[in-house]
């Protein structure tokens, strides 16, 4: 959500961001299951925008990182990773519904300053290692004693437990860190790229359906040899969930979020595919989602669409994000369909005013500038 001061401004990622911001919001205001067209949105948003966001995140950090000393752009990465983090503490004192991903973030830019130092090459392979094994790493450590409840979110009054916090965090929280290093490890690998590339863009795109489309069959097939929809509810008995409620879901079991981590005691969940479970298929699909949605706004945004409209929201998503948490907590816990389509125009016209009145993209918005200003006394 932020980048360094001198990263190259890309008219295309901004606006990738910008879809994954509206994507965000759709989660949040739209119930998953609200009647058709709203109940498609939310669902095709669950779990791939959050992850949207984090691969461009990583995307950004690659571009800041391309050149000048290392262990300067190192430091930058931590104390930008650490005003993250600081800033998610605070907006979790608010009462909010939303699941508040600006901790989860800030510790992944200072993981992100250990791989700041490896090419494209090898951060892909390390995203695609990350994909195939941090989910089983994952299941193999809250099998063995280290699941627990989970902070709902994070906030300073959770700083008197950094036990919990730190698990919370690292392992069993709604962004565990320890699988969606796989975003951040694959958007910097495509930081590193030629991205005003056509043949770039097209490659991106090619290989982002192609991991999602991977991801829908092979889970498919989990979901099969489970016994369908039907046989993996019943498994749901025997795979409890510290603070998550994921019984008798019925045919909307793969719709809903699963808070973050697969279900225990089944090594089947680390095959199904599932908004927010952190399994083998749900980081191969979110992952390539969020790549062919990158590849494809390459390919169609035009280079001088920096001024527009979706390229300013897009780039300052740190504020617009925080905003529309502390927003969310004056809407009604569970609006009518109507009031949910309302309101997702309202918040998404209301973000791009917002972001033009602060002269963005060409000025950054009051965090970014804040975190910038932080970043360049400190680091």
């Amino acid at each position: 959500m932020t980048e360094a001061q001198h990263a190259p401004r890309i008219a295309a990622v901004d606006v990738a961001r910008a879809v994954a911001l509206a994507g965000m919001f759709a989660v949040h205001l739209v119930p998953f299951d609200a009647p058709a067209p709203l109940g498609w949105l939310h669902r095709v948003s669950s779990g791939t925008a959050s992850a949207t966001f984090a691969v461009l995140a990583g995307v950004g950090l690659g571009l800041a990182t391309r050149s000048g000393l290392a262990h300067t752009a190192r430091a930058r990465t931590v104390v930008r990773g650490l005003c993250l983090v600081v800033v998610g503490l605070v907006v979790g004192l608010v009462p909010t519904p939303a699941a508040i991903i600006l901790v989860y973030y800030g510790v992944l830019f200072v993981v992100a300053a250990a791989f700041l130092r490896f090419g494209p090459g090898t951060l892909a392979a390390l995203a695609l290692v990350a994909a195939l094994g941090t989910p089983v790493l994952s299941y193999v450590l809250r099998q063995n004693g280290l699941d627990s409840v989970a902070f709902e979110n994070l906030g300073l009054l959770s700083l008197p437990a950094p036990g919990a916090l730190v698990s919370t965090v690292l392992l069993t929280g709604y962004y565990p860190v320890l699988t969606w290093t796989t975003y951040l490890l694959a958007g910097l690998a495509i930081g590193r790229l030629d991205l005003r590339s056509t043949r770039v863009a097209g490659s991106l795109l090619g290989a982002g359906v192609a991991a999602a489309g991977v991801a829908v069959v092979t889970g498919a097939v989990a979901v099969h040899v489970a016994g369908g929809v039907a046989g993996l509810n019943a498994r749901l008995a025997g795979s409890p969930q510290p603070g998550a409620d994921l019984t008798d879901r019925g045919p909307d079991l793969l719709h809903d979020t699963f808070f973050g981590v697969t279900p225990l005691h089944d090594p089947v969940w680390l095959l199904v595919r599932a908004p927010h479970s952190g399994s083998v298929t749900d980081l191969l699909y979110t992952t390539g989602v969020a790549v062919a949605v990158l590849g494809l706004a390459l390919l169609v945004v035009p280079r001088r669409w920096a001024g527009w409209p979706l390229a300013a929201a897009g780039s300052m998503t740190l504020t617009l994000y925080t905003l529309h948490v502390i927003t969310l907590g004056a809407l009604p816990a569970e609006p009518e369909a109507t009031l949910s389509a309302v309101a997702l125009v309202v918040e998404l016209a209301a973000a791009v005013a917002f972001a033009l009145a602060c002269g963005a993209p060409r000025e950054r918005g009051p965090l970014e500038e804040g975190v910038a200003r932080v970043v360049r006394r400190v680091a």
